[in-house]
């Protein structure tokens, strides 16, 4: 893979972990009911529109990516993801950490790195 590729695979990681932060967020600001006016304030909600441009600009991408990365590579390094949104969920949400997470988070970065090599 071409370092401009890693780069962009990269940057379509980070673009994903910021959608799940907003989502989060989204569910944060919303009160989930069965109701239209549910859907209506969760459309309208900045965090969620947020989410979903972020997850569209990421799938354009994640396109571009894999019409030059084998889907086996490509979505070795999106499985970043799994680190990055727990951590970010911890410093930012105050979410409880734990010795699990920590080694979870290592286990996938080292099946990662085999899965790329």
């Amino acid at each position: 893979m071409s370092l401009p590729v890693i780069a962009l695979m990269l940057v379509m990681v980070v673009g994903f972990s910021i959608a799940q932060l907003l989502f989060k967020r989204a569910a944060q600001q919303v009160e989930m009911t069965a109701s239209l006016g549910t859907l209506w304030r969760l459309a309208t909600e900045p965090a969620f529109v947020g989410a979903l441009a972020f997850y569209a600009v990421g799938t354009l991408l994640y396109i571009w990516v894999l019409n030059r990365v084998p889907l086996s590579r490509a979505y070795a390094v999106f499985a970043l993801q799994f680190v990055v949104v727990p951590i970010f969920g911890v410093i930012i949400f105050g979410e409880p950490a734990s010795w699990r997470l920590f080694v979870g988070s290592m286990m996938i970065v080292g099946g990662i790195l085999v899965a790329t090599s």
